[in-house]
């Protein structure tokens, strides 16, 4: 069958998992979406391939291209992308605009940042299953089980033979005492998880979360960002209801 010079068929195979990598992580960077979807490959045709792929699906309207400064220009599923992963997926695909407003390359920033944890804690082998904020958001919106709020992932994690489900939070920037207050509260309300993860930029951030930490919260543990990228075995975690610095492991216990 021959096809229009302007038309588009849709690879399931090897479109369909780039859309859905994009969808997922918010915003993405080629180089991003390389290393998540061909992490063992390192020949110039297939990163060529790639990138053919992508400039393909942006032309119709697949995905979306955002260039924001002091990063390679990050990609966003488009309006068509939404469409066809919805006829896979029904109404549980639902693209989020989040490259608008005044608070938009703070976003799109978060987002990559946040899929370069998820890459290097996948390459630690710490990670069996990373349920990404946009499959929680559509959690929420249609099961009946519901999350106490919208968490940047749902991990679950591994050490040997010990795993658990850890809501991930990735602090960028760090909100008021007031604002951590109120979320913390809302944390007390979550029936599906046990355990909270804060990545956070610095150890004034630790610690202004221990100081806001009701007594009766549950538990939550603040790392610092950098640190748990680059070892998250052995990474200090600061337990906000002790006080104490624990591991990973400790957590998952």
């Amino acid at each position: 069958m021959r096809y229009s010079k302007d038309s588009i068929v849709i690879s399931e195979t090897a479109d369909k998992p780039i859309l859905r990598t994009v969808y997922e992580a918010g915003h993405v960077t080629l180089e991003q979406l390389h290393s998540s979807l061909h992490p063992y490959a390192t020949s110039r045709a297939e990163r060529n391939s790639l990138a053919w792929r992508v400039r393909r699906l942006i032309r119709h309207g697949f995905l979306e291209s955002r260039r924001v400064e002091g990063m390679e220009p990050a990609l966003s599923l488009g309006e068509s992308g939404e469409l066809y992963l919805q006829s896979f997926d029904g109404a549980i695909v639902e693209r989020r605009i989040r490259s608008k407003g005044g608070n938009a390359r703070s976003q799109v920033w978060h987002d990559v940042q946040l899929f370069t944890i998820q890459l290097a804690l996948r390459r630690a082998g710490v990670v069996l299953t990373w349920q990404s904020e946009a499959e929680v958001r559509a959690q929420n919106r249609v099961a009946s089980l519901r999350f106490a709020k919208e968490y940047d992932a749902v991990v679950t994690f591994r050490l040997g033979e010990v795993q658990a489900d850890v809501a991930l939070e990735f602090e960028r920037t760090v909100k008021s005492a007031d604002a951590y207050l109120r979320i913390f509260c809302q944390l007390n309300e979550e029936t599906l998880l046990a355990r909270f993860l804060y990545l956070v930029p610095d150890s004034k951030s630790q610690l202004l979360l221990r100081d806001v930490a009701p007594r009766q919260c549950p538990r939550i543990y603040a790392a610092l960002t950098h640190e748990f990228r680059a070892k998250p075995a052995t990474a200090g975690l600061l337990d906000l209801r002790s006080g104490q610095t624990v591991a990973l492991a400790d957590c998952l216990s």
